[in-house]
């Protein structure tokens, strides 16, 4: 989840506005995805 982190480090160096709320928004939102992707993948595959 690394992409994650950096995508969240680069969201808190976006000066405050409507961008930063967007870029705050877009990383909050790849986290999800990605854990989502993960936890569906550990289904499929399994342990």
């Amino acid at each position: 989840m690394a992409h994650v982190n950096e995508s969240v480090e680069l969201a808190g160096i976006v000066p405050a506005g409507r961008k930063a709320a967007a870029a705050a928004r877009g990383a909050r939102e790849l986290g999800v995805a990605g854990y989502r992707f993960f936890d569906a993948l550990a289904q499929v595959v399994g342990p």
